[in-house]
C-alpha cells in the first residue's frame, strides 16, 4: 500500500526510455494511461454495435477516416443491366491510437496512419488497371483486405460504399461491412453486413378513409442484415431483385395503414427471398401540412415469420397451437362457442380456452364491439390447420357481412404455433 502511495504521489511526470534513441519522453500520467489503453486496445467504455451509422471514438478507440471518396468502378451491372462503369462514394474508418501516436517518434505503421496515403491505396485499387469486380460485396471485402494489410497496416476497418445510379427509383445503394485483422494476419468479420437501398421512391394507396384512397408517393429505405461468411458471398441479399419485387408488390396492393405497409415489406424480405433480418423504414412526404415527412421504421428477423416460411416436411409429433378468436355481429358468444364445437369435431384437440373480452373496434369505428379470446389446441398435422381455419372461416362468417372493412367479421385465426 505504501508503494502504491508512493508511486501515486510522483507529481506531474512518467518517463519512457526509448532504447534506439536513448531519449527521455516525459507524459502526463493521465495521457499515459490513455495511451497505454489504446496501445493495448483496452475499451474505456463499452462498445456499441456499429450498422450503417459512422463509428465513433466513443469506444475508446481514435478512428482516423476518409468520407465519401469519390471513384468510377464496375460493380456488376448498372441501372439499365450494363457491365458499364458507374461513379461510387467510398468511405472508410480505420482503428488507430494518436495518444502514442503524438508522444512516440517514429511510430510504428499500425500506430500512425496517413488518410493521405489511404486515398491513394484505395483509388489505385478501385481505378487502376481497368478493375472489374462482381458486386459491391467483392469491392468491399478487397478494400478491406487492402486496408488490412501491409501497405496500410490497418488492424480494424469499416467500410461502407454508396452508388447514387443503381437503381432508377432510389437515391442509392450500397454495402457497410467492417472486418478486422485476426492473430495470424487472416480478415475476420465483425457484426452483421449491411446492403442498403436509400429511398426507394413508390406509387402505391394507404388508409382508412374514402379520402385517403389515393395513390400518393411513399419514401422506402431498407437495410438488409446479414452474417459474415468466410468465402462465397450471400447471394439472398441482392438488392436489385428485391427492390424489383417490393415495388410491384407495393404498387399493385393497397393498404389500411403504415404499420400494414411496413411489415408488409419486411415479410417481403425474409420470407420471399430468406434475409435473417431487415430494416424497413416508410415516409409519406406529405401526411402532415407543416412537416417534411411522417412515418415508420421497423427491424424483423426471419423467425417473425415463422408461420409463413416455406414449410418443411412434417414429422410425428403433437404440436401447440394458440388460435385467436373473435366476433362482432349476431350473437357473438354463440359464434365462438361455436368455432370450439367444430374445432373438436374436425380433430383439434381444444386444451384449454381464456377468458372472453370486450374490445372496441379499430381503424373502422363504425361497428359492433368485439368479443376476443384465446384457446390452445393439440393436433398432430400443422397443414390441416390452415384448411380447417379457412373453411371453418367461411362456414361461421355470416351471410351478409359489411361491406365497409375487410375486418368486419373476425374469423377464427392462428396467432402461434409450437
Amino acid at each position: 500500500m505504501n508503494r502504491l502511495r508512493r508511486i501515486s504521489s510522483v507529481t506531474t511526470t512518467a518517463r519512457i526510455l526509448r532504447p534506439q534513441c536513448r531519449r527521455h519522453i516525459y507524459i502526463a500520467p493521465s495521457r499515459l494511461i490513455y495511451a497505454v489503453c489504446q496501445s493495448l486496445a483496452v475499451p474505456l467504455v463499452p462498445r456499441r454495435a456499429i450498422m450503417n451509422e459512422a463509428p465513433t471514438s466513443e469506444d475508446g478507440h481514435d478512428l482516423i477516416f476518409v468520407r465519401s471518396l469519390n471513384l468510377k468502378a464496375t460493380t456488376g451491372v448498372d441501372s439499365w443491366r450494363r457491365p458499364e462503369p458507374q461513379p461510387i462514394h467510398l468511405s472508410l474508418w480505420l482503428r488507430t491510437s494518436i495518444a502514442l501516436a503524438d508522444f512516440i517518434e517514429d511510430p510504428p505503421c499500425s500506430i500512425k496512419i496517413d488518410y493521405g496515403t489511404v486515398c491513394s491505396a484505395v483509388t489505385k485499387l478501385v481505378e487502376g488497371s481497368n478493375t472489374t469486380f462482381k458486386s459491391f460485396e467483392h469491392l468491399a471485402e478487397d478494400v478491406a483486405a487492402l486496408a488490412l494489410g501491409s501497405e496500410i497496416h490497418g488492424e480494424w476497418v469499416k467500410v461502407a460504399i454508396e452508388q447514387p445510379q443503381a437503381l432508377l427509383r432510389a437515391d442509392s445503394a450500397g454495402i457497410s461491412i467492417v472486418r478486422k485483422r485476426g492473430p495470424r494476419g487472416e480478415v475476420l468479420g465483425e457484426g452483421e453486413d449491411s446492403v442498403f437501398i436509400n429511398d426507394l421512391r413508390l406509387v402505391t394507396i394507404i388508409g382508412v378513409d374514402g379520402w385517403e384512397r389515393e395513390k400518393q408517393n411513399v419514401v422506402v429505405s431498407i437495410t438488409m442484415h446479414k452474417p459474415w461468411r468466410a468465402g462465397e458471398l450471400d447471394r439472398q441479399c441482392d438488392f436489385r431483385a428485391i427492390a424489383g419485387t417490393v415495388a410491384k408488390h407495393v404498387e399493385r396492393s393497397k393498404f389500411h395503414t403504415m404499420e400494414e405497409f411496413v411489415t408488409a415489406l419486411a415479410r417481403k424480405a425474409c420470407v420471399t427471398y430468406g434475409v435473417s433480418k431487415v430494416t424497413v423504414q416508410a415516409e409519406k412526404p406529405s401526411a402532415l401540412t407543416f412537416a417534411k415527412s411522417a412515418g415508420f421504421k421497423i427491424t424483423r428477423e426471419r423467425s417473425f415469420f415463422a408461420l409463413e416460411l416455406p414449410k418443411e416436411p412434417e414429422r410425428g409429433g403433437k404440436h401447440k397451437v394458440f388460435i385467436g378468436l373473435g366476433s362482432n355481429l349476431g350473437d357473438r358468444y354463440k359464434n365462438i362457442s361455436d368455432a370450439v364445437v367444430e374445432m373438436e369435431r374436425r380433430g383439434i384437440r381444444v386444451k384449454r380456452t381464456s377468458s372472453l373480452y370486450q374490445s372496441a373496434p379499430m381503424y373502422v369505428i363504425d361497428q359492433p364491439t368485439f368479443l376476443n379470446g384465446v384457446c390452445q389446441v393439440f393436433l398432430f398435422l400443422l397443414s390441416a390447420l390452415r384448411s380447417s381455419m379457412l373453411i371453418m372461416s367461411n362456414r361461421l362468417r355470416p351471410h351478409s357481412p359489411p361491406k365497409t372493412f375487410s375486418r368486419s367479421s373476425n374469423p377464427p385465426r392462428i396467432i402461434w404455433a409450437v
